[in-house]
């Protein structure tokens, strides 16, 4: 197929923000260390975290916006089969 099929490309593009989206989420849950409490090790502040998790929810919601233009895609592949 390729990458001149648009479903390669939308569907590359899914698999590279939900990398991102767990890369994040995972570097994320590495900061906030509750069992370090007495250790003195820093865990990240409620600041940064705040700020962090907007971009979360960014990339979380680029991954929705995809899977909508998806879903509309098919049904369209559906609905006009060889015109899409």
């Amino acid at each position: 197929m390729g990458y001149s099929e648009t479903s390669s490309i939308t569907l590359t593009a899914l698999a590279v923000v939900d990398i991102i989206a767990s890369a994040w989420l995972l570097l994320m849950s590495v900061g906030y260390r509750p069992m370090y409490d007495g250790t003195g090790i820093p865990p990240l502040s409620l600041t940064l975290t705040h700020v962090a998790s907007t971009f979360s929810n960014a990339v979380l919601g680029y991954g929705s916006w995809i899977t909508a233009i998806i879903s509309v895609e098919r049904c369209l592949c559906i609905v006009y089969p060889m015109k899409v």
